[in-house]
């Protein structure tokens, strides 16, 4: 997380031109990952079946989102398009693999009904 710090405060001071990018790229894969979440904790509970149809239903209609947004965003020159897409996959990988360690630990004490 330090190093994360020291990375993206130069970042943001030296491509001050791209810092909409940056935020909103920010904000839509932490969007991404508490919605994930949120799905993952109303799901807990259920059956095997109805668990992985939120899950991966949830995660179809999350990605279609963002391809959505994305592309509208950068095809109407909102944001520029390499700088967008650079930073959301680094924020992206970054949320799911905090997605996945949550997984995880929480995934063996769950208790499967059939």
């Amino acid at each position: 997380m330090v190093c994360f710090i020291f990375l993206i405060i130069p970042s943001i001071y030296f491509f001050n031109n791209f810092l909409y990018e940056i935020i909103s790229a920010f904000f839509l894969s932490l969007g991404n990952l508490l919605i994930s979440n949120f799905l993952i904790n109303i799901s807990f509970e259920k059956s095997n079946s109805e668990y992985l149809q939120v899950v991966y239903g949830g995660m179809l209609i999350r990605l279609a989102i963002i391809l959505f947004f994305s592309l509208f965003m950068t095809m109407n020159g909102y944001f520029d398009t390499l700088s967008f897409f650079i930073t959301f996959f680094i924020f992206y990988t970054m949320h799911q693999a905090t997605e996945i360690i949550h997984w995880h630990r929480n995934l063996p004490i769950r208790k499967v009904t059939p």
